[in-house]
């Protein structure tokens, strides 16, 4: 296993946008119309990425790191959820790659 290739503020971007691309995410006027959406960030061992939302039984890739959040309208701040999802695929790699170098 060897360091992942991966442009973080890239992933961060794109990550923002497809977020805000859910239709729920405008003004909702009546609070029991609130939507929250499960997502979440799939990051392979190559550097490349993916995007799912919604039950993740339905995933039928399993492999790389994951980052998982809830969104809805009342999200706040998609920057700092798009961070922390990246925070914790992240983890799940170094915390993979250290248990590798440490069976060595």
């Amino acid at each position: 296993m060897s360091k992942l290739n991966l442009n973080v503020e890239q992933l961060k971007t794109d990550l923002v946008d497809w977020m805000e691309g859910f239709w729920f995410l405008g003004e909702c006027e009546d609070e029991d119309e609130i939507e929250v959406i499960e997502v979440r960030v799939q990051i392979f061992p190559d550097g490349s990425y993916e995007f799912h939302s919604g039950d993740p039984q339905y995933d039928t890739n399993h492999q790389g790191y994951w980052g998982y959040s809830d969104i809805s309208p009342n999200t706040d701040n998609l920057t700092d959820v798009a961070e922390d999802m990246i925070e914790e695929a992240l983890d799940e790699y170094e915390y993979e790659f250290e248990s590798t170098l440490e069976t060595r």
